[in-house]
């Protein structure tokens, strides 16, 4: 008889065991991580990003994005594909095309659409849409009919290929040793003139020099170091029209570059490019002006009263 109790009452454990973890399993299983998208960031070597008016496109070579012909942030876009691949969708929100219409991610309706690609195959596709609260979007991959709300933002995945480019892609690599200045005419005709006497700053083993002359220390270190923090607005359109305003050739112990400064006869807006026919880059004009020196007086005091050469 006694036995027979305790065979009874372990068979009762095992069935209230089980229907435990019955009903705890779904639970488990919707707070588990799930990937909406899976692919392999270091493969990956290009990716769209469009809207309902416009795309942009970043490409990869080997190592190097870029974006409309130019370096590319590889920082930004690398962080981007890092998110995409952990995104974590547990648990659908709706399973409708209604619900796809509604949520703006169908083929006909949506905020962004994200492909990505492994050579010409096709390792993503993802569409983006309403976002449900903050740093959250509506996501539906493209061979799914389940909607996600998923931890993105619509804002930070931009179609203007200027949010993607490396703003610092005209920095000097180092504080340069020597720079040389040549102004043009602040003329508005088509062709500019140069005026005045070129300026050169150079670093020596007493410090830097003006022309040849003592320079203050502070200013020109100062002058020298905003080439290795220069940072372009984004790329200018090459069919608008405007005028060279000087040319900066920089040189240190790798090598030299010379930069182009130009303004847009119609906006006045200025411009930078490292060569004639590279591309042209928008800059700020405070920055642009600090480039030209404008305003800089970069003799040391005892020989400011001196004549110039």
């Amino acid at each position: 008889m006694n036995s027979r109790l305790g065979l009874l009452s372990a068979l009762l454990l095992v069935q209230l065991s089980m229907v435990v973890v019955a009903l705890l399993a779904p639970i488990g299983r919707q707070n588990e991580p799930s990937q909406l998208v899976v692919f392999d960031t270091n493969e990956v070597d290009r990716l769209t990003i469009s809207d309902a008016q416009t795309a942009v496109e970043l490409t990869r070579d080997k190592r190097n994005w870029s974006v409309s012909a130019v370096p590319a942030d590889v920082g930004k876009v690398n962080d981007f594909l890092g998110k995409l691949v952990n995104i974590n969708a547990p648990w659908p929100v709706a399973s409708s095309r209604d619900s796809a219409e509604r949520f703006e991610v169908s083929e006909e309706n949506f905020q962004r659409r994200i492909r990505v690609y492994r050579s010409d195959n096709l390792v993503a596709d993802l569409y983006l849409g309403t976002s449900p609260g903050y740093q959250q979007v509506h996501a539906r991959r493209a061979d799914q009919d389940e909607v996600y709300s998923v931890g993105l933002s619509n804002y930070e995945i931009s179609v203007d290929p200027d949010s993607w480019l490396d703003k610092s892609v005209l920095a000097f690599p180092e504080v340069p040793s020597g720079i040389e200045l040549r102004l043009l005419s602040d003329s508005t005709e088509s062709t500019a003139v140069e005026t005045g006497t070129p300026q050169s700053l150079s670093l020596g083993d007493n410090g830097w020099l003006y022309n040849d002359k003592a320079a203050d220390q502070e200013a020109a270190a100062m002058y020298a170091n905003r080439f290795t923090t220069l940072r372009v607005l984004g790329l200018a359109d090459a069919s608008l029209a405007s005028i060279e305003r000087g040319r900066i050739m920089l040189r240190d112990g790798s090598g030299e570059r010379t930069l182009i400064i130009s303004q847009q006869l119609d906006a006045g807006d200025y411009l930078i490019a490292s060569t004639d026919t590279g591309p042209r880059y928008r800059v700020a004009t405070y920055i642009a002006e600090q480039l030209l020196m404008s305003d800089a007086d970069f003799l040391a005091t005892e020989n400011k009263n001196q004549d110039l050469p």
